[in-house]
């Protein structure tokens, strides 16, 4: 899904909530880890290919989700606390009362596993009102290093996954982490 700017500015322009400067409208809809010939585009390939590859047919994977986000997805469904600092409107890019340009990618994953998805990774541009300096800037993807794009895996594991094996549910699901992190790092640094 191609975000732009005239989607959201005239909507917004006039609430009192909104808090998002044109500068940052106009980044919405770069969505650089789309780009096949950009280098983040280039890492994100490299892990799905990982994933494909060692995991086949298990993880769904969603990289056109909308950057903007309801509060209750932002926060509440990921257990955010009510008078959590990151909710301030110096903290998180307000475009109107009950929506916000998402902060951390998993403001998708309640409705993700609501769908019915147990296996996916999710990728795409996060949002933070960071004063810009060496070391920050307020959209993720425009920072010229690799990890700058939020990238998540979520599986869910169920007990039949644990139980045969004899290992209880946390070292189980603690060794299947291990295992598939040491294996995308191997396969990204090759």
């Amino acid at each position: 899904m191609d975000v732009t700017v005239g989607d959201f500015v005239d909507v917004v322009r006039d609430d009192p909530m909104n808090n998002v400067p044109d500068t940052i409208f106009a980044k919405l809809g770069m969505q650089l880890h789309r780009r096949n010939q950009h280098l983040i585009g280039i890492l994100k390939n490299a892990i799905y290919e990982y994933f494909d590859a060692n995991y086949p047919n298990k993880f769904d994977k969603f990289d056109d989700l909308c950057p903007t986000v309801s509060v209750k997805q932002n926060f509440d469904d990921v257990l955010v606390p009510a008078d959590h600092v990151s909710r301030s409107l110096n903290d998180t890019y307000y475009v109107d009362t009950q929506t916000v340009l998402r902060c951390h990618i998993s403001a998708h994953q309640t409705e993700l596993l609501r769908g019915g998805h147990t296996h996916f990774l999710i990728t795409g541009d996060v949002y933070r009102r960071d004063s810009i300096d060496s070391t920050h800037y307020p959209v993720f993807q425009q920072v010229m290093y690799f990890s700058s794009v939020q990238m998540e895996g979520v599986h869910v594991f169920s007990p039949e996954d644990w139980e045969a094996s004899g290992v209880d549910a946390t070292n189980y699901v603690a060794q299947d982490l291990k295992i598939c992190l040491e294996g995308l790092a191997r396969h990204i640094w090759q």
